[in-house]
């Protein structure tokens, strides 16, 4: 999808691309390094989703993004995953709804993660959306502050991260 250039750091340029749906190991590989470093930003958890099988990632990758309404996007660095992000439209496909993002700590502050959320934005606006929607746990402050840099407001939307979790997750939008 494009190369983005770091600030700084070890890593020149990182490829932003969508994944094809015979891809599901990579996907599944970060997916659950990301909810190893970061559990704290994800409703699914370490131990549900290691727990699945590879045909369920096999499933639920192809499915994905065989559907219209769904993409998935990873960063690459030399042929290494080092980011993910996923975007579902709704029905009316005039909403995006941003998940299951995430950068690996060592390629954080790169330009990575703008990278991702601008493939998907692009993608969205293609398809028509006129908005977009992500949850950020509360608390949370470099994601709130690179979302809010990157066009997203909070809302006065809440709800529990998951069931019986201490922790908070705010609806924040942006237009298209």
């Amino acid at each position: 999808m494009g190369d983005w250039g770091g600030q700084t750091g070890r890593m020149s340029a990182t490829t932003i691309r969508a994944v094809g749906g015979d891809e599901w190991p990579a996907w599944r590989d970060l997916r659950l390094r990301a909810l190893a470093e970061a559990p704290e930003a994800f409703r699914a958890t370490l131990d549900e989703e290691q727990r699945q099988s590879d045909s369920w990632w096999a499933h639920l990758i192809g499915h994905t993004v065989d559907d219209p309404r769904g993409g998935l996007w990873i960063a690459e660095n030399d042929g290494e995953a080092v980011g993910m992000l996923f975007g579902r439209l709704n029905l009316d496909q005039d909403l995006l709804s941003i998940g299951a993002m995430w950068v690996v700590p060592e390629a954080r502050r790169l330009g990575i993660g703008q990278g991702l959320l601008d493939a998907a934005l692009e993608w969205a606006r293609g398809k028509g959306a006129k908005e977009a929607e992500l949850w950020v746990t509360e608390g949370n402050s470099r994601a709130t502050l690179f979302y809010r840099r990157s066009g997203f407001q909070p809302t006065t939307d809440t709800q529990p991260l998951r069931e019986n979790s201490p922790l908070t997750v705010r609806r924040h939008i942006s237009d298209l």
